[in-house]
C-alpha cells in the first residue's frame, strides 16, 4: 500500500455540544462551538493492557500477550474557544453541576452535591453533556467523525481580557465520561450527530457586558482581565453495563468542588493594602470579594447579596483569600492577583448570572 498522498486540514473539523436529557443519551440539539483550534479526544484511561503473562515457553511480551480491556474504561476531551450565548448554560451547569434557576445559577453554602443515575430521565446540561466532533468531509478518504455521550465537565475556565480579542470571553473545558464510545469509534460523516447542530452564533460574550465597576476584595476596582476556575471532579459508582463498563451512577465533588480565579487590576488607593491580605491570608470582609456583572445592587451593597434576575451577565464569589500577588508595569502600575473562593457566613461560594 502506497502513502497517501491526502491530508486532512485541523480547519476541517469541528465539534459541537449538546445537553442530555436522559443521562447518557445524547439529544437532537447540538450547539456549535467556536473552538480555536482542534479539540482533543480519546486520552484513554485504563483501556489497554500488555502485562505478561505467565508463560514458561517465553521471556518476552508475545502477541497473544496483548489485551484491549475496555471495562470501566474512562474517555477524556478537551475543547477550547470562544464563549456565546448559546452554549455559555451547557458548559456553566455542567462544571457547577447546577440548574440554571430564573437566569441564575448558585453554588450556596455548604454546598451538598447530590448523585444521579446512569439512564435518568428528565435530566440535563447540570448533569451530563454530549460532544460531538463533525469529521472532514473532503476528499472520501475515511470516517473521522466521534461522539462521547455521558460528558462530564471536571474544569471549566472562563476568562476575558479588555485589549485582546475584542474583549470577548473565552472557555477552555475538560471532560471524562466511562460510558463507552461504541465498538467502532469513528463513524459515518453524514448525519453522525443525530440532529442538525445549530449554525455558529455570533452572540459572543464581551468584558463589555459586564456594565457595572468590577470589585476585588470589597473595593471598586479597574479589573482589565480575568479568569474563573471550576474544578468540579466526578465519581463512577458501580457498573451496570457487564463488560462495557457503563456506571450505574454519578456523584459530584469528589473529594471537592473548588473555584479560583485571578484578575489584573490597576493598583490605585483603593487596593493599597492587598498585600498585606495576601501575607495573611486574610478573608475578604463584609462586601464582594469578587464580582464583574452588570447588577448595580451587588456593587452598592454588601457581600450577601443575590444578583438580580435581570438581563446580564455577572461573577460573584462572595468571600475570598488572595493566594498570589505581585505588581506589573504596563501603561499604569497594576496588581496581578490570583483568589480563591471560601465559603463563609452562609454566603453562596459563587454565583453567575445569564439573565
Amino acid at each position: 500500500m502506497a502513502v497517501s498522498t491526502k491530508a486532512w486540514s485541523p480547519k476541517e473539523f469541528s465539534v459541537a455540544i449538546a445537553e442530555e436529557t436522559t443521562v447518557g443519551s445524547v439529544d437532537a440539539n447540538w450547539k456549535m462551538i467556536e473552538a480555536d483550534g482542534m479539540p482533543s479526544l480519546f486520552t484513554y484511561g485504563d483501556i489497554k493492557s500488555t502485562e505478561q503473562r505467565q508463560n514458561s515457553s517465553y521471556r518476552a511480551v508475545t502477541s497473544g500477550d496483548i489485551q484491549s480491556v475496555a471495562n470501566n474504561a474512562t474517555s477524556e476531551a478537551s475543547v477550547s474557544g470562544f464563549l456565546d450565548t448559546a452554549i455559555f448554560p451547557y458548559l456553566l451547569e455542567n462544571a457547577m453541576g447546577v440548574e440554571f434557576a430564573s437566569g441564575k445559577a448558585i453554588v450556596g453554602y455548604q454546598h451538598n452535591p447530590v448523585s444521579f443515575a446512569h439512564g435518568a430521565g428528565t435530566s440535563g446540561a447540570h448533569n451530563t453533556v454530549a460532544l460531538g466532533v463533525q469529521g472532514a468531509q473532503t476528499q472520501s478518504i475515511g470516517d473521522t467523525s466521534y461522539v462521547l455521550n455521558g460528558c462530564v465537565c471536571q474544569s471549566l475556565t472562563i476568562s476575558g481580557n479588555s485589549n485582546e480579542d475584542g474583549g470577548r470571553l473565552k472557555f477552555d473545558a475538560s471532560f471524562i465520561t466511562r460510558t463507552p464510545p461504541g465498538a467502532t469509534l469513528e463513524d459515518d460523516n453524514s448525519g453522525h450527530f443525530g440532529g442538525t447542530p445549530t449554525d455558529y452564533t455570533e452572540a459572543y460574550l464581551y468584558m463589555s457586558n459586564f456594565t457595572e465597576i468590577g470589585r476585588f476584595f470589597g473595593k471598586d476596582s479597574l479589573i482589565s482581565a480575568f479568569s474563573l476556575t471550576i474544578s468540579n471532579p466526578v465519581a463512577f459508582l458501580g457498573n451496570i453495563g457487564g463488560a462495557s463498563g457503563t456506571p450505574e451512577s454519578y456523584i459530584r465533588s469528589i473529594p471537592a468542588l473548588e473555584v479560583t480565579g485571578s484578575c489584573t487590576l490597576k493598583y490605585d488607593e483603593h487596593n493599597e493594602d492587598l498585600a498585606s491580605a495576601h501575607k495573611a491570608l486574610t478573608l475578604s470582609g463584609t462586601e464582594s470579594g469578587f464580582y464583574l456583572g452588570s447588577d448595580s445592587a451587588v456593587t452598592a451593597g454588601s457581600n450577601t447579596t443575590i444578583q438580580a434576575d435581570s438581563t446580564g451577565l455577572g461573577f460573584l464569589c462572595n468571600h475570598i483569600i488572595i493566594t498570589d500577588l505581585s505588581l506589573e508595569e504596563g501603561d499604569y502600575a497594576q496588581w496581578n492577583a490570583s483568589f480563591k473562593s471560601v465559603q463563609a457566613a452562609s454566603n453562596a461560594l459563587l454565583q453567575v448570572l445569564q439573565g
